[in-house]
């Protein structure tokens, strides 16, 4: 091989060195990438870059100019009046000057109590039908002893509607 031959293939594996290391490194960045999208919390549910829409082709948000407003109206009545009063400033304890009043509303659902219901119902013996037990609509089962306590049909149902919704 002569030299001319030689410093024409050491060209053409510099050449080829050089393609397989930039194709190396955008191999190596794609991997990190894929591991970064399996990393994420939301990563599977949540939208690829190429499929968001882009900002200047989104929605406006709201409603369109002209509609009526909606909002909670004010109650007309309340059971409580809580007064917080703004002496001092909160971070330093300097005086504060009075300043504007601000009201805010808060509706809360009132505590539930359960009503819990002891029911008795009696078992014998008919001399025509033999062990015979007294029912009551509430029932959900005869079950005695540990078993003995169930829940009723309402809550029953509120437990399969928070399950399902």
């Amino acid at each position: 091989m002569s030299e001319e031959e030689a410093l024409a293939e050491i060209a053409r594996l510099g050449r080829e060195n050089a393609e397989l290391s930039a194709l190396v490194r955008k191999l190596q960045d794609r991997i990190e990438q894929l591991e970064r999208e399996n990393a994420r919390q939301a990563g599977p549910f949540r939208r690829r870059e190429e499929l968001k829409v882009k900002p200047e082709n989104q929605k406006k948000l709201g409603r369109k100019p002209g509609h009526p407003g909606a909002f909670r109206q004010l109650p007309r009545d309340f059971d409580e009046t809580l007064v917080v009063t703004l002496d001092n400033c909160p971070k330093c304890s300097a005086p504060v000057e009075r300043g504007q009043m601000l009201t805010q509303y808060i509706e809360e659902l009132p505590p539930v109590q359960p009503v819990i219901t002891r029911l008795v119902t009696w078992s014998g013996n008919c001399p025509n039908c033999g062990e015979v037990h007294s029912t009551h609509p509430l029932q959900t089962s005869r079950a005695q002893g540990a078993a003995g306590v169930q829940l009723g049909p309402r809550a029953q149902a509120l437990g399969i509607l928070l399950n399902k919704h």
